[in-house]
């Protein structure tokens, strides 16, 4: 019996069965046939395209899809469709903060468009790069564009749909809902948009049915497994209680909002100033409480992934990293806050405990900013501060506890404590301004 893939065809037999396998989703047999379609014809800019899309869905070979999308072009540059392929595989190997490498990703798909404006494709991948870039208005007119050539391109309808949500378009968002709802109650793509618009109202219930709906559609939808995961996280009412305030907060005006601010934190200094004498575990609380204020929005995603935890349910839409985010994170945050609570009672121990209080709350900072850091360079920045910190923290605690157990003498001295507090406030500032931080 003959083995097909050593039979000798020609190209466009090797095209067709790898065109056959790619609709199945069969990413590394289709390669093979379009390799063999290479052989063939090796000035074939349309098999290389085809082999580097092939290659995107294949785990750990974004790098080479790049390099074959690219070579397609070479060969065919006037080629709207390979423009398009090239573009999707430099956005495809991309991370967060690799600006140029998008930027490029865009100047491939404009290009792509120029060379034919009639091709929804070519309008789709432009939407998804300026999606990328945050360049949400001009998304919204790509993914229309698309979506006039083509009704039922639904990739375009999800990048309309995520242009309109961050543009706060919440009417013209609902109504995109319905009409897709409407017309295709079967799409994975429809009910996803349909979750992340009830999310956005603060229905967590009515998001958890249209992304489980997603994702039965298409288990393989990352918008979906996402959003699931927030309308988990949105159960939780220390979460719920956040987003409702950063709601409030963004209704306001940029010049009212720094007032808000500033006018909020020489309030606390003068109640603080006023109760720390009379009354210090009224000072701490009090300090306690402005912290957690401030320091919430990065905290949030921590405690309520740690909650998703002690959930059967929720805690299998989570991934590996979102579980140590909520172990490492939401373990410190908590850990710390039991310590504060603790610190009320201790006693002659209670400023020993809210040392550690302080300490862990500080570690959890840069170690959320980790975790929810996608830059390429700037994750490790923070992984490297959230562990000084830590480093800092559980040092003093050891040092301590040798110290009261044992007599052996190792300094357990504030100012490692103190270390901690400063690394973490140098960590909070680089992360208001965006430095490595995407």
């Amino acid at each position: 019996m003959m083995d097909p893939m050593t039979d000798t065809l020609g190209y466009d037999a090797c095209l067709m069965r790898g065109r056959a396998l790619l609709e199945r989703s069969r990413y590394e047999d289709a390669a093979g046939w379009f390799r063999r379609g290479i052989e063939a014809e090796p000035d074939s800019g349309e098999c290389y395209a085809l082999l580097a899309i092939c290659l995107m869905n294949v785990d750990g070979k974004a790098g080479e899809a790049q390099a074959v999308a690219l070579r397609g072009v070479s060969i065919e540059p006037e080629n709207c469709f390979n423009r398009c392929i090239h573009s999707l595989s430099l956005g495809n190997v991309a991370k967060e903060g690799q600006t140029s490498v998008l930027r490029e990703a865009l100047a491939e798909a404009n290009e792509a468009a120029r060379l034919d404006p009639e091709s929804d494709l070519a309008h789709t991948t432009l939407g998804r790069a300026q999606l990328r870039l945050g360049m949400w208005p001009e998304a919204e007119v790509s993914a229309r564009q698309a979506l006039e050539l083509d009704p039922k391109n639904t990739t375009a309808t999800e990048i309309l749909s995520a242009s309109l949500l961050h543009q706060g378009k919440q009417g013209k968002h609902d109504d995109l809902v319905r009409f897709q709802l409407g017309n295709n109650p079967e799409s994975d793509t429809a009910h996803s948009a349909a979750g992340w618009n009830a999310l956005q109202k603060g229905d967590a219930q009515a998001a958890n049915r249209h992304f489980m709906e997603a994702l039965r559609l298409n288990p393989i939808h990352e918008g979906a497994r996402l959003g699931l995961v927030e309308s988990y996280r949105a159960r939780s009412f220390f979460y719920r209680a956040i987003l409702s305030f950063d709601a409030a907060i963004n209704r306001i005006t940029e010049g009212r909002q720094r007032a808000f601010w500033i006018g909020g934190y020489f309030i606390y200094r003068l109640a603080y100033t006023g109760l720390k004498g009379a009354a210090p575990w009224a000072a701490n609380l009090l300090a306690s409480c402005w912290l957690l204020l401030v320091f919430w929005s990065s905290l949030s995603r921590g405690l309520s992934s740690l909650i998703m935890l002690f959930d059967r349910f929720a805690r299998r839409s989570l991934k590996t990293k979102e579980k140590w985010e909520g172990i490492l994170v939401g373990g410190m945050a908590s850990l710390s806050l039991g310590l504060l609570v603790a610190s009320f009672f201790a006693g002659k121990y209670s400023p020993a405990l809210t040392l550690f209080a302080v300490g862990f709350f500080f570690s959890a900072l840069p170690a959320a900013s980790a975790f929810m850091n996608d830059h390429y360079i700037g994750k490790w920045l923070y992984r490297g501060i959230a562990a000084f910190c830590l480093g800092c923290t559980l040092y003093t605690l050891v040092a301590l506890g040798l110290m009261v157990g044992v007599g052996i003498n190792m300094d357990p001295g504030v100012r490692f404590i103190s270390f901690a507090v400063q690394a973490a406030v140098v960590g909070s500032i680089l992360r208001m301004f965006g430095l490595g931080y995407r």
